[in-house]
C-alpha cells in the first residue's frame, strides 16, 4: 500500500486484527468529511482483460456514507468498479466487484473512498486479504 496523508485520517498495519494472517490495514477516521482515505495500491493489468477484485472488510463506523474499495485506470482515471459501502459495526465480510479494463489500460489504482461522500465519518475500517484475479484472456 502507498499512503498520502489526509487530515483526520490515520493509517497503520494492525497486528492481531486480521481476517487471515497476522495483521490487517487499519484506517481510522476522526470525524472527517474526507472522500479519499489517502491509501492506494498500483496494480499492473493486461489491456482489455476482465478481473475480479475481492477483499475482506471489517468496520466500527459512524457515517452517513461509508468507505468502499474503488478501482480505476491509473492514467485516465476511468472508473472500473466499486465494492459496496461499509456502514456501522460490521464483522469481517467479503466484498467483490467484477470489471473489464480498457483496451489501453496497463495499470489500475485501488483506493479506499467514500462515494458518494455525505457528511462526516468517524471510526475504524480494517482491510485484509485483498486479491485481484484475472477472469479471462483479452
Amino acid at each position: 500500500w502507498r499512503h498520502m496523508a489526509v487530515p483526520e485520517v490515520s493509517v497503520a498495519l494492525e497486528e492481531g486484527e486480521a481476517h487471515g494472517g497476522a495483521r490487517s490495514l487499519r484506517v481510522a477516521f476522526d470525524d472527517t468529511a474526507a472522500t479519499d482515505a489517502g491509501v492506494l495500491q498500483i496494480i499492473p493489468v493486461q489491456p482489455g482483460a476482465e478481473y475480479e477484485l475481492s477483499a475482506y472488510l471489517k468496520a466500527d463506523l459512524t457515517a452517513a456514507s461509508g468507505p468502499r474499495l474503488a478501482i480505476s485506470d491509473a492514467y485516465s482515471h476511468a472508473k472500473y468498479g466499486m465494492t459496496e459501502e461499509v456502514q456501522g459495526s460490521a464483522p469481517w465480510r467479503e466484498q467483490r466487484t467484477q470489471f473489464k479494463v480498457g483496451p489501453d489500460a496497463m495499470l489500475v489504482e485501488l483506493r479506499i473512498v467514500r462515494s458518494p461522500a455525505s457528511g462526516t465519518i468517524r471510526g475504524t475500517l480494517w482491510v485484509d486479504d485483498v486479491r485481484l484475479t484475472q477472469r479471462g484472456k483479452p
